[in-house]
């Protein structure tokens, strides 16, 4: 699933509808203009008026219902949508700056033990960093152009939601009882990794063959005990 992203528009000609906009704050140094867009989670809105460049940039699942436990493309493009429909902006045909894409499974046993063995592939230059408080919970490798983390998400939502959000989550499929691990991927220069320096267009993130690329990129085994983590660094074709 799409998680955060940050796309934009290159001197957008349209004229954007400011009504379900709520200003955050000018930036006079920079001549740019912060906005918010109300969901569950705000998504901002970046207006850079020297260049006439508009950026959308958050978390979409968060954005649109509040987690990213359960979400899935066809929710991606009612909510990138429904952010067209009330700032008058087609940002299906903004250039993506990055983004992340993540997977989360079930597992019998607690995620620390997969993710302590867990190790990139062999040949790749990814560097492996943790920090001590995380006990093993939580694990990532990157590079200039990725960064994959894996970590115990059933821990990471008991940590940081509310009581009422914790609710939300267990509608969504979410049991405490239960263990969960999360593959995440970002992508930090998108067009570099995948597409040789071209932009990719927000568009190609709800192609069902660019998620299946996406899937294969993240490594996240059906069967996580016993497998490493596998990361291909091929520029798409």
């Amino acid at each position: 699933m799409i998680d955060f992203i940050s796309t934009t528009i290159s001197g957008c000609k349209d004229t954007i509808n400011y009504s379900h906009l709520e200003l955050e704050c000018e930036n006079k140094k920079f001549n740019r203009t912060y906005y918010a867009i109300k969901g569950c989670e705000d998504m901002k809105i970046i207006i850079m008026h020297n260049t006439g460049d508009i950026r959308l940039k958050g978390s979409v699942p968060y954005f649109f219902q509040g987690n990213n436990f359960s979400y899935d493309r066809k929710k991606f493009v009612q909510a990138i949508n429904y952010i067209n429909s009330i700032t008058n902006i087609d940002f299906w045909q903004s250039n993506i700056d990055e983004f992340e894409f993540g997977l989360i499974m079930e597992v019998p046993i607690a995620p620390r033990n997969y993710i302590i063995h867990h190790t990139a592939k062999i040949g790749e230059k990814l560097v492996q960093n943790e920090k001590g408080k995380d006990n093993g919970n939580f694990r990532w490798w990157e590079d200039k152009f990725i960064s994959l983390k894996l970590y115990d998400a059933g821990r990471n939502i008991k940590a940081k939601q509310n009581e009422n959000r914790k609710q939300v989550i267990r509608n969504a499929g979410w049991n405490d009882n239960k263990e969960y691990i999360k593959f995440e991927i970002h992508y930090k220069k998108p067009h570099l990794y995948w597409n040789r320096g071209r932009a990719i267009k927000l568009y190609c993130l709800a192609n069902p063959e660019w998620e299946d690329r996406f899937k294969e990129d993240l490594g996240a085994p059906d069967k996580p005990c016993g497998e490493s983590v596998r990361m291909l660094t091929q520029n798409c074709r």
